[in-house]
């Protein structure tokens, strides 16, 4: 792994300006080893973009920060407390300053925009209703959306249901965003203003954001940093412009758009891989 502020460090040494931290962070499913022991330190403020071929384990670590999975080694810290080993009741105020905008957005059929935005407040035990209202409202306006509180999910297209979706995710003013595949299925006109928020959002709110993305021009758009994930390890962590210009030659095929020789070899052998 190239070096950095996410670079491998003393285990007992807390990173200066961590707010999420993993060490040693490993995780399977039966005989699948996703993660294979990553270290990974999210500076406070930062856009982190995390980058790598399908099954190398980027959305499990979003779901191994906010608790919804649990690892099988290594300790997951937020603002240097231990957070893996916490039961479902302590979570809680952890996860509440945690936003998270799933990869299909997640929204709830039955309930329309204003309702689906409230849903984190009332769960969170709020209920006096000028106060969800007009938090509701400031959320649907840093998403460009505060005249569509009366629709519902199925009358949004694509773009709207993502950014309502975000709105969801900040109603509860988070330190951290986790976006999951923020633009997956959108126009690349639909995708841009996601971008534009994901920007915006750090910049308004002062939140450190981690994007997963396969999206290599929404990952330069928005990444103060980029991490590369290869088979479960980080192979590669830097600044955008090194990024770019690495020889490492996993990081080089997935800027290319190249097929690895294993994954090629599995079209002539009828085997199949992760992706």
């Amino acid at each position: 792994m190239d070096g950095g502020p996410h670079a491998r460090r003393d285990p007992g040494a807390p990173p200066s300006g961590a707010i999420v931290d993993l060490r040693g962070v490993k995780k399977a499913f039966g005989t699948l080893q996703v993660l294979r022991g990553v270290d990974l330190a999210f500076m406070r403020g930062q856009t982190t973009v995390v980058l790598g071929p399908s099954g190398t384990g980027k959305s499990v670590m979003l779901k191994l920060i906010v608790g919804l999975l649990r690892p099988d080694a290594g300790e997951i810290r937020f603002e240097g407390q231990r957070v893996d080993t916490l039961g479902e009741s302590s979570l809680g105020p952890i996860r509440r300053r945690i936003g998270y905008l799933f990869q299909q957005g997640a929204l709830f059929d039955s309930l329309d925009v204003f309702g689906n935005v409230a849903f984190p407040l009332r769960e969170a035990g709020i209920r006096n209703s000028d106060e969800i209202a007009s938090r509701v409202d400031r959320s649907l306006r840093l998403v460009g959306l505060s005249d569509l509180g009366a629709r519902m999910p199925s009358r949004l297209s694509g773009g709207q249901q993502k950014r309502i979706a975000l709105a969801r995710a900040i109603v509860l003013d988070p330190d951290v965003i986790l976006y999951d595949e923020p633009t997956t299925g959108l126009d690349p006109i639909r995708a841009d203003l996601i971008n534009e928020l994901i920007i915006r959002l750090q910049r308004t709110l002062d939140v450190t954001s981690i994007v997963v993305t396969h999206d290599l021009a929404s990952a330069f758009r928005v990444a103060d940093r980029m991490v590369m994930l290869h088979e479960g390890e980080v192979v590669l962590d830097a600044a955008p412009e090194e990024f770019r210009m690495s020889e490492h030659p996993v990081v080089a095929k997935f800027l290319r758009g190249e097929a690895s020789e294993e994954e090629l070899a599995q079209l002539d052998t009828g085997t199949t891989g992760n992706g």
